[in-house]
Formats: structure tokens, C-alpha cells, sequence
């Protein structure tokens, strides 16, 4: 996840949206990672809840910046 972040940040904006896409899915597989280890116990119900929330809070960023990527390339 990091890298395609890393990847976005740097690359022009017609490639961008591509890596957005690729940390959005990464953010997925943390979701499913993360309801995993709840059911099997390996954190909390506290746990899971404080670290759902930064996942979605991510999750939203990045649904912005691609918003703000694809607004920005279609102004071009």
C-alpha cells in the first residue's frame, strides 16, 4: 500500500489514478486482513473498531485524491 502511495505521489497525473486504484485495493485486503484476526481472536473487539477507523479514514483520502486526480486530468 505504501508504495503505490509512494508511486501516485510521484508519478504524472494521466498515470496517478492507476496507483490510487492499486492502494485502494491494498486498503481492501487490510479490511479482510483485519476481520481475520478478529474472528480468530487475535484482537480485540477495541482493537478492531480504533484500527477500522483509520483504515476508513485512509480509505476516504483516498477516494478523494482520486476524485481531485481525475478532475484534474480531465481539465487538461
Amino acid at each position: 500500500m505504501l508504495i503505490n502511495i509512494y508511486k501516485a505521489n510521484r508519478s504524472k497525473k494521466e498515470n496517478r489514478s492507476q496507483y490510487i486504484d492499486g492502494a485502494r485495493q491494498n486498503v481492501e485486503v487490510v479490511r479482510l486482513l483485519l476481520r481475520i484476526c478478529k474472528d480468530l481472536k487475535v484482537i480485540g473487539m477495541k482493537g478492531f473498531v480504533a484500527l477500522n477507523i483509520q483504515v476508513e479514514e485512509l480509505s476516504k483520502q483516498l477516494v478523494s485524491w482520486q476524485k481531485y486526480t481525475a478532475g484534474a486530468h480531465i481539465n487538461e
